[in-house]
């Protein structure tokens, strides 16, 4: 990464993107708009290569909380369903909002819904705001709401914004508490088209001081749906990825569960 362009993210982190804009010149403009060019970047054949470049590009402006082994084997699960729409709630640094612009269509609707001042995640900053819708490539369209994902108003809102679509993947990350992930769940779940993907983020157990209750959760709602489970480790204390195949009539299915061994 060149000098000119670290000394821009180094701005934009400290001071936003005004302060960025008034400090002027050719080569701060040229750093800027090279942030929001996105865009350009191939669809990425590899996952491995779709996930460094998430991890690296910007010096980790936009790199996902994710446990690599965890996020890594979900794509192709994501990919194979070839979705049309996506929603995910919880945004933050906007790393898997990027990976799913790279596992969907060309065509996608992505919506993103994020609460500013979150507790987990803690929403992101305004000047972000370009640089995710930046994300879209090709004939994609993203929208970004900002928002409580329990207010029925925001419900209505990505209900708009849907104009009759139904979901193929929900990405669930969140307020983590037992009651947070189950009325989110509770809420968007209806939205999402038969044979479609759920998935819920930091499943594995918590500390209990960290207030994280999505295994409560989670251990609830994998026995009803067939299921997948990306755990890299059982002690790691964060983090984890189960997926379910929704079912509108919750029919009991098998559940399939993997378990992934950090290298």
């Amino acid at each position: 990464m060149s000098v000119t362009l670290q000394k821009a993210l180094r701005i934009l982190r400290t001071q936003g993107v005004e302060a960025l804009v008034k400090r002027g010149g050719n080569e701060i403009t040229g750093a800027l708009s090279a942030l929001i060019t996105l865009r350009k970047q191939p669809q990425f054949d590899n996952p491995n290569d779709l996930l460094d470049f998430a991890n690296d590009c910007f010096g980790g402006l936009i790199a996902p909380f994710q446990v690599r082994n965890e996020i890594l084997p979900l794509l192709p699960v994501v990919r194979a369903l070839e979705p049309k729409t996506i929603l995910e709630i919880g945004t933050a640094n906007g790393g898997t909002l990027f990976l799913w612009t790279r596992t969907a269509t060309s065509d996608a609707h992505l919506i993103s819904l994020d609460l500013p001042g979150g507790k987990f995640g803690d929403g992101y900053a305004i000047w972000r705001i370009p640089i995710y819708r930046s994300f879209a490539h090709n004939k994609q369209r993203i929208d970004l709401l900002r928002g409580n994902s329990h207010s029925t108003l925001t419900r209505q809102k990505i209900v708009k914004l849907l104009q009759g679509k139904q979901v193929d993947f929900l990405f669930i990350d969140a307020g983590h508490t037992y009651n947070d992930v189950r009325q989110d769940f509770e809420m968007y779940c209806n939205l999402v088209a038969p044979g479609g993907l759920i998935a819920f983020h930091d499943i594995a157990e918590h500390p209990k001081a960290s207030g994280c209750e999505v295994h409560r959760f989670w251990s609830e709602v994998k026995s009803q749906y067939e299921s997948y489970e990306f755990i890299a480790d059982r002690g790691q204390g964060w983090a984890g990825i189960g997926c379910i195949k929704w079912n509108p009539v919750n029919q009991i299915t098998s559940t399939v569960s993997a378990q992934i061994v950090s290298a």
